[in-house]
């Protein structure tokens, strides 16, 4: 922190002395200059706008308020090709980032691979758990941005390349929105020099032929109107009639519909042709004929 107290112009204290203090090396006698300097400090905190206090207390690493997850799509890119690289902010606890974003993409190395574009924020939903920010636009949960980039054209195919990046951030308390620091996070992520299959074009030709096939459906079938001639007597299933009518002309073929007819079921017929139930029937009946014949001889 560069204070006006440390250039040594008009204080009471000498610059040895502050810079003793800073570093806690000071012996007992020093506890009165200890008091001025906090003084000192302390007032011109309260000459700082937000801004500046925020800028004098850039704190690297937010692991405790915030993680970010970084990719490419796609995860090659061929010499000369652009992508887009994907950050997603996932934040804990109370800690928001308000709307719009206070984040800034620092200057990335100078030998990196890709060139890198203007960082763009996805629009903040409306605040639903952070008190302070109901109502408003506010990311409380997740924040994504997105970067564009391109590999350049001399890359050698086949290479690897980790790409690395600072963000300056501003994050908030979501309770009392107040100020929880600003930051400094360095985010990375892997991306390949050479082509990328492209999964979603399979994946559309699958889908799109899915439907195509779901499509076809049977068409109903329409109710015939009503016979006023006689009808024949019923007759089993899987028989056929083919009669003449009395005037000559050929009558309906009377042949068992297809799926469920409904109505009563018609009893199963054996190898032999006959009902399974009067084959029972007929069994039970014998076995009685030879009962009454054993209890005639006795």
């Amino acid at each position: 922190m560069a204070l006006p107290a440390q250039e040594g112009e008009g204080l009471a204290v000498p610059r040895e002395k502050l810079e003793a203090i800073r570093r806690g090396k000071e012996d007992g006698a020093a506890s009165a200059d200890r008091e001025k300097f906090e003084q000192q400090e302390k007032e011109e905190w309260a000459k700082l706008t937000p801004e500046q206090r925020l800028e004098r207390r850039i704190r690297r690493g937010a692991s405790a308020h915030c993680q970010f997850v970084a990719t490419c799509r796609p995860a090659k890119l061929m010499p000369g090709q652009s992508g887009v690289m994907v950050v997603a902010a996932l934040l804990k606890g109370n800690a928001v980032i308000p709307s719009p974003p206070p984040v800034e993409l620092l200057s990335p190395a100078a030998n990196s691979p890709v060139d890198f574009g203007q960082l763009t924020v996805r629009p903040a939903e409306v605040g639903t758990e952070a008190q302070a920010y109901r109502g408003q636009p506010v990311y409380e949960n997740y924040a994504w941005f997105e970067i564009p980039v391109t590999m350049h054209p001399d890359a050698k195919l086949g290479d690897k390349h980790r790409l690395a990046f600072d963000l300056k951030f501003d994050l908030y308390d979501g309770g009392s929105a107040m100020p929880v620091g600003r930051f400094l996070e360095q985010v990375s992520a892997e991306v390949e020099v050479g082509m990328a299959v492209d999964p979603n074009v399979v994946g559309h030709r699958a889908a799109s032929a899915a439907p195509a096939a779901k499509a076809v459906e049977p068409k109903a079938v329409e109710p015939k109107p009503a016979v006023t001639e006689p009808v024949p007597a019923p007759v089993a299933s899987g028989d056929v009639v083919d009669t003449q009518s009395s005037t000559g002309g050929a009558a309906p073929r009377v042949t068992e519909p297809e799926g469920d007819v409904g109505g009563d079921v018609l009893p199963v017929a054996s190898e032999d042709g006959l009902p399974m139930p009067l084959l029972i029937g007929g069994g039970v009946f014998a076995l009685l004929l030879v009962l009454l014949l054993a209890l005639r001889r006795k």
